[in-house]
């Protein structure tokens, strides 16, 4: 897979003019689309295997380096001595700030490679579905407990579903996915920067803010989803800049086709991983509209571009809409919106619930207890308004409203106080020199910090919010270098302009140290398998242990599951993996009982509700051997007949 994505960027590079950046943009944007239809085919036979996957993958890496070899053969001269001069000239043009991003990268690498998946999503539906589609050969969803499984967003796990069956159903190289896509992120930001014409030495300091910002560094490390899913926003956001910055009308010709394929996939790819991030996109599409509208485009090739664009989202999208349209009778699973926005458009409510989630960001260890008295305002607030702060329409679940404390770094709960400060002062300094700014800079500056608003509104509040705003913080980054540079160009008092950005970047320097010391803890406590998997849950690692062991000692070799929405299953596939058991949820109460296999009769079941000591599954007898009340109630039954 690494392999492919390579020789795609050495082909795209060699067989167009787009620099390395862009065609390292359409390669992970093709190879995703790849890796995409080759799982959806292989699905349609229960075809993924091992084997299979890697003869897809094979096969297309032969046919790439066949096609370049042929091409440095014909055009050696003009290909590998200019390519060698330019990494030569790389290598020798880095500074100082370059090798504080490659130290901070290579940190978060080995940490990512060596933290063992711990967190619940994944123990919970993240990587069970990954396991169970590698045993079922397909994608098609299947009978479980637990719904999230095959009502989530799928493409994280599809790209993993490939690393899981090549490393032999092995989990090891799972948090990759989110770390090269947070190196990705990085470089993508800086880009940005660049397009909006900021210098270098600003765009690095956008960099700085997101390599620094504790959701994306936490999230950098773990198998959630949402360092892609930000990578397909970002790639949207740089792409689509290339159609308002046009001095012309938008013509129809090569460039601008390829350029709506991208952004057709960047919206399917993004839907697929975090459908809050099509929100931005949606946004951001209205917006290039009205610029179109009032540049006077052409209405026939806006048409044109609008059908490519479309046909390829339908392609990209129309396998899971089917799956979910059989399954779930809707377009989308319920669990993958009610539960996220808002249940209410009163006013009044959707600003309480903007202001929880905005002040979520503000707590930092530069203001002791800052968390108390930023909680008091919201709760003044929503006192002032009449409006019940934890109402389930603002609430998830009708959870209690606290703020998490100053440096708070874990991976789905972390505060980023630096970026949202530094916004907030950017904004007011844009509307301080609002005549005097160029407005290319005041339109994404408003529109980068309006999306970040909309977020916070329309984002039902939990204590794990700052997972859906990282796609949006990771677009104020470029604002800020936008306003930052503009700062430091126009503020007189010089002294007072170079302390700022020297204390901004100090801050986040020690935010990184932080970042690394937290982090890398959990590394050392959960470096073992499958001990780690219960980091937050230690009380299950004995629990499952002695479960697991009867089932290998006894040779059970068809396992029934009888689970409820919030337990861990991934770790029972890792432990079992190697005695090549078939594990099948059973007693299914939900939607997708249609998919439950009839004729699968468990040697054992592990279940965490009590039958008493026997009871029938079917036409089978079952007897419990083992009751476990200690942490969390797990029992194991077997067959009558064993």
């Amino acid at each position: 897979m690494a392999i492919c994505f390579i020789l795609l960027l050495l082909f795209i590079k060699m067989k167009t003019k787009y620099t390395l950046f862009d065609s390292w943009m359409r390669a992970a944007s093709i190879w995703t689309a790849a890796m995409f239809l080759g799982t959806e085919l292989l699905s349609v036979g229960e075809n993924i295997s091992r084997w299979s996957v890697f003869l897809f993958w094979t096969s297309i890496d032969v046919i790439l380096l066949v096609i370049i070899i042929k091409g440095v053969i014909k055009k050696k001269s003009k290909v590998i001595l200019p390519a060698f001069k330019r990494v030569i000239y790389y290598v020798k043009s880095r500074t100082l700030s370059d090798v504080l991003f490659l130290l901070i990268f290579l940190i978060a690498f080995v940490i990512a490679l060596l933290t063992v998946p711990y967190n619940w999503d994944s123990m919970t539906y993240h990587l069970p579905r990954i396991a169970h589609w590698a045993q079922n050969g397909t994608v098609a969803h299947y009978a479980t407990n637990i719904i999230r499984q095959i009502g989530s967003p799928v493409l994280s796990e599809f790209v993993n579903l490939h690393v899981y069956v090549l490393y032999g159903n092995r989990d090891n190289l799972f948090n990759l996915l989110q770390f090269f896509s947070f190196f990705t992120n990085t470089v993508i930001i800086y880009k940005i920067s660049e397009k909006l014409q900021v210098d270098k030495k600003y765009a690095k300091i956008a960099a700085l803010l997101f390599i620094s910002m504790p959701i994306a560094f936490g999230e950098a490390l773990t198998t959630q989803v949402d360092q892609f899913a930000t990578l397909w926003l970002l790639i949207f956001v740089y792409e689509i800049l290339e159609f308002f910055n046009l001095e012309e009308k938008i013509e129809w010709n090569s460039i601008n086709r390829g350029k709506v394929i991208i952004l057709a996939l960047a919206v399917a790819f993004g839907y697929l991983c975090k459908p809050t991030v099509s929100v931005g996109m949606l946004i951001i599409a209205i917006i290039l509209l009205g610029v179109c509208v009032y540049r006077k485009d052409e209405v026939g090739v806006l048409l044109k571009l609008g059908g490519i664009a479309f046909a390829f989202l339908v392609l990209f999208l129309i396998p899971e809409v089917l799956r979910n349209i059989v399954t779930f009778g809707s377009v989308t699973p319920p669990i993958a919106g009610a539960r996220q926005l808002v249940g209410t458009v009163d006013p009044r409510y959707l600003f309480i619930n903007g202001l929880k989630n905005f002040t979520f960001n503000l707590p930092n260890i530069y203001l002791p207890g800052s968390s108390h008295w930023i909680a008091a305002i919201v709760y003044f607030a929503a006192r002032l308004l009449r409006v019940p702060i934890d109402d389930a329409a603002i609430a998830e679940d009708g959870r209690k409203f606290e703020l998490h404390n100053a440096g708070e770094y874990g991976h789905d709960t972390a505060i980023n106080p630096i970026i949202v400060v530094v916004s907030v002062f950017c904004i007011f300094w844009m509307i301080y020199r609002w005549k005097q700014q160029k407005s290319s800079e005041k339109a994404y500056s408003i529109v980068s910090f309006s999306l970040f608003l909309f977020i916070c509104i329309i984002i039902r509040w939990q204590p794990f919010v700052s997972r859906y705003m990282l796609p949006y913080l990771a677009l104020l980054c470029p604002m800020a270098a936008i306003q930052i540079q503009d700062f430091l160009r126009n503020y007189k008092n010089e002294v007072r302009r170079i302390s700022v950005v020297s204390v901004l970047i100090f801050m986040c320097i020690v935010e990184v140290i932080s970042l690394t010391a937290f982090h890398g803890t959990i590394m050392k406590n959960n470096h073992n398998r499958p001990g780690g998997y219960y980091y937050y849950r230690g009380a299950l690692n004995a629990e499952y242990s002695e479960i697991t062991e009867i089932i290998k000692t006894r040779n059970f070799k068809n396992i029934g599951l009888i689970l409820q929405e919030d337990n861990y299953e991934y770790p029972l596939w890792y432990i079992l993996d190697e005695t090549k058991v078939r594990i099948e949820h059973i007693e299914i109460n939900n939607v997708s009982l249609k998919y439950e296999d009839v004729d699968f009769v468990p040697d054992c079941i592990i279940s965490v509700t009590d039958f008493g000591n026997e009871f029938i599954c079917g036409d089978t007898h079952y007897k419990k051997i083992v009751d476990i009340k200690e942490g969390e109630y797990i029992s194991l039954y077997i067959r009558d007949t064993l």
